[in-house]
């Protein structure tokens, strides 16, 4: 296997969770980084869609909206399924086409960035909302505000 795409390794879960407690330290560390891997990158960006997928689904679930369509069509805890799936498979594809766009947008400026380089960027910016997702979806409430 080779170690450039390896997705899961300390020094990523590091930098990820000091995402959260000091970003700029985090994003200068990075940047000095002249080993960056590919797979770093895409392994922050599917730890971010799998966290948006699990709130999407446990926001989904508290609120109900999939369970009586659900048992009119026979399809059971399919459609919460199908939300996450669909969540999640959403936010690889708008990561890639970014980090696409932010290469295209360094280069026409000037700069000389990589496609590597635009989905660090995608990657690391949508770490913190992933997170704020998944902490709000949790202590999701409904009330008597929603639907009535």
């Amino acid at each position: 296997m080779n170690s450039v795409w390896l997705i899961y390794s300390p020094p990523t879960i590091n930098i990820m969770l000091k995402l959260l407690t000091n970003p700029s330290e985090a994003i200068v560390k990075i940047a000095k980084d002249k080993k960056r891997s590919p797979g770093k990158a895409l392994g922050m960006l599917l730890i971010a869609a799998f966290m948006m997928a699990i709130a999407s689904v446990v926001v989904f679930a508290k609120l109900g909206i999939f369970t009586l369509a659900s048992a009119m069509m026979g399809l059971g805890d399919t459609a919460l399924l199908l939300v996450g799936f669909s969540v999640f498979i959403l936010v690889i594809v708008i990561g890639i086409v970014l980090s696409w766009l932010f290469k295209i947008a360094a280069t026409t400026l000037g700069g000389k960035g990589t496609h590597i380089d635009g989905l660090y960027v995608v990657s690391m910016s949508l770490f913190a909302p992933a997170v704020g997702m998944l902490v709000a979806g949790i202590f999701f409430e409904t009330g008597t505000f929603f639907l009535y």
